[in-house]
């Protein structure tokens, strides 16, 4: 499939830019800021080898998970949900991150997407729909703005989420990530049912094994951001999803502890939300469902 790299700075001339590619999932590829040097410094982990790949790996950069976050899972079948007495297929994350999106509109610091239904698409989720992305870089932020229009004649239940892949260099042992308060929500090995605990907490070490996920969730809408920290270097970014609604649960992430990256994921509902119900946003025909979510550097890195 041929693809084009669009390339979106900060008009206001801080030198941060992010990399976008439409048509491999609007995937967020890349995104860079200036340290105190000076110097550009990626702040996602980017893996060039898997554009040769997509859409079987996609574990960089920042994909969008739509219409469904994290796995379903009905009766013990796993990529399975139901919908009245009908069963319907979905992978894990949904299908968003592995279509192409259409253009709107690409300018020097900000970039729309759009994606609606298609005959595929029907298959494995029975709703017309359309779906709009933006990027943008504002100073040192790097924000994004995604709405969903239902087109359909049903009411159209969804989840939504993201999945940046922040870069961690020189060791997981200096990277932080502070949470806001809310519950743990710890699943079953079928994800159909959960535990939900009090969580006092307020920080994980990356360096944990995060391979399970863990999941904080019921987080106050005042409260909905996360701190990632480079102890070493000093930088401190903050992730930010006060203005989107009924988004209340993260997810942090990591394959093992010495993977070059983590992941702390925004989500409107945990997984299997399609099924459960539990955090589901359903969408009265004609009506639109929008947020706004930021990447915000709170202090730029020393090196």
């Amino acid at each position: 499939m041929g693809y084009s790299v669009y390339t979106i700075t900060d008009s206001e001339g801080s030198g941060a830019e992010a990399y976008v590619i439409p048509q491999l999932g609007a995937w967020l590829f890349n995104y860079k800021t200036r340290n105190s040097e000076g110097d550009l410094v990626d702040i996602f982990h980017t893996d060039p080898e898997l554009l040769k790949i997509w859409p079987k790996k996609i574990h960089c950069g920042s994909p969008i998970l739509f219409p469904q976050a994290g796995p379903c899972s009905f009766m013990g079948a796993l990529g399975q949900y139901a919908i009245g007495e009908e069963k319907f297929a979905m992978p894990q994350h949904g299908f968003a991150r592995r279509s192409p999106w259409e253009i709107i509109s690409s300018e020097k610091d900000s970039i729309t997407m759009r994606l609606t239904h298609s005959d595929e698409s029907l298959k494995s989720y029975p709703f017309e729909f359309l779906a709009e992305l933006q990027y943008f870089i504002e100073k040192d932020d790097l924000c994004w703005r995604f709405s969903v229009q239902n087109q359909s004649q049903n009411l159209m239940p969804f989840s939504l989420g993201f999945h940046p892949y922040f870069k961690v260099s020189n060791g997981m042992d200096r990277f932080l990530v502070h949470l806001p308060e809310g519950k743990r929500a710890i699943p079953d090995e079928s994800i159909e049912s959960w535990i939900f605990r009090p969580e006092s907490r307020t920080s994980l070490a990356a360096s944990l094994d995060l391979s399970g996920t863990y999941f904080r969730t019921g987080i106050d809408p005042k409260s909905r951001s996360a701190m990632i920290e480079d102890t070493h270097s000093g930088m401190l970014l903050e992730l930010d999803f006060k203005l989107a609604p009924y988004f209340d649960t993260l997810a942090t992430w990591s394959p093992d502890p010495g993977a070059p990256y983590i992941c702390v994921e925004p989500w409107s509902a945990l997984p299997n939300a399609l099924n459960s119900k539990n955090g589901i946003i359903e969408l009265e025909p004609g009506m639109q469902w929008s947020g706004h979510f930021k990447i915000h550097v709170v202090n730029k890195p020393n090196i």
